[in-house]
């Protein structure tokens, strides 16, 4: 007995209900903050109301397209993966391409140490495409 192969379109099918299922979680948790009471009195009023405002317009966006945040997360994916492949070069003594470099006008990285010590370098690329990847979603949900 020969078990058929699935379909190459039910790990994308998966992918997306999986992202559904995410956000209805994050909407219930996010309902959850917002509905708190505060009072006038309180100085935080202010700023929570103002963040939970925003935070509920950032939601809202990136509910109106899941395959957005599929893409973007497959594609951070993949650099994370190449990161970390381009690490292991580096263990092993090869030499590695840089998968993500800071903006010359970035100064916290200037310290040769963030590119020669291999853990430094590690960290900084993955904070880079992690901010990376944030600043692409907020620009393509145009916020």
């Amino acid at each position: 007995m020969t078990q058929e192969a699935p379909h190459i379109n039910e790990p994308m099918s998966d992918m997306v209900d999986m992202a559904f299922k995410a956000g209805e979680q994050f909407s219930q948790i996010l309902e959850q903050i917002t509905s708190r009471s505060t009072s006038e009195d309180d100085p935080a009023a202010t700023v929570m109301n103002d963040f939970n405002d925003a935070f509920s317009e950032f939601a809202n966006k990136l509910m109106e397209n899941p395959s957005l945040i599929v893409n973007q997360q497959m594609a951070l994916m993949q650099d994370q993966m190449k990161l970390w492949q381009q690490t292991a070069l580096k263990f092993a003594g090869q030499e590695a391409t840089p998968i993500i470099e800071p903006e010359s006008h970035d100064r916290r990285f200037k310290d040769e140490e963030w590119s020669s010590n291999i853990i430094y370098d590690y960290l900084k690329q993955f904070y880079l495409l992690q901010s990376k990847a944030a600043n692409d979603m907020l620009s393509l949900i145009h916020i």
